[in-house]
Formats: structure tokens, C-alpha cells, sequence
């Protein structure tokens, strides 16, 4: 099984798939979670004190864009991601979808250990 692209096309976030385009949800709203459109890496104490703990990225700052372009996903995470919801019915603006939750809870792993 092969692995599958995260795109941004205009204002939405979308996975290429075999199985047809998965639409993610729109980057200003996974900008606004992640707090802007950049990320960086910071250690704290604990972090910085392990000897098998590399923190020479300390200080790193990485375009979140960016990493969902380069971010691709195996195909058992697809399936998850696309069996939930798109939307949330009756949610306000201010609601995030389980789908676009998964794919950020994926989005901050990447941006917190790098991109797999």
C-alpha cells in the first residue's frame, strides 16, 4: 500500500488518495489552532537535560504550510480520516470536526518530532 500526499489547493487542505480527493478542512483554521503560520521548536529543562535527546533544532522555525504539503499518511490512517465526519451538525464555526481533528493530532506530531 502506498503512501498519500496532504495538497493545499486555495484555502482547504485536501489528501490525494486512490480512493478519491479527501477533503481535510481549511488551513486558517489549522493556522489558528496551531497559533500562526509558523512553529518553533522549543525544549524545556527536562528536554535539554537527556543525553539521548538531540536539541540542536532548539530555536527551529518551520512554515506549518509547509509541513502539511509534506506530510503523507499510509492508508489505514486514510480510511480513518475519511470515515469521520466532515463536518459537525448543529457545531458552531468554532467547532472542529473530528476529521480535522485526527489530522491535526497527526499535524502536531509532525511538527513537534518531524514529518514520517
Amino acid at each position: 500500500m502506498g503512501r498519500y500526499q496532504a495538497t493545499v489547493e486555495g484555502e482547504m487542505v485536501y489528501i490525494e488518495a486512490d480512493l478519491g480527493r479527501i477533503k481535510v478542512g481549511p488551513l486558517s483554521t489549522m493556522l489558528e489552532i496551531i497559533g500562526g503560520p509558523s512553529w518553533t521548536i522549543i525544549y524545556d529543562d527536562i528536554d535539554r537535560a537527556r543525553v539521548d535527546l538531540d536539541t540542536s533544532d532548539e530555536g527551529l522555525t518551520i512554515d506549518v504550510r509547509d509541513t502539511i504539503e509534506a506530510m503523507t499518511f499510509g492508508g489505514k490512517f486514510l480510511m480513518t480520516l475519511k470515515s469521520q465526519p466532515e463536518i459537525v451538525p448543529g457545531g458552531s464555526n468554532d467547532t472542529v470536526s473530528p476529521r480535522l481533528g485526527l489530522f491535526m493530532g497527526r499535524l502536531i506530531e509532525n511538527l513537534e518530532y518531524g514529518v514520517r
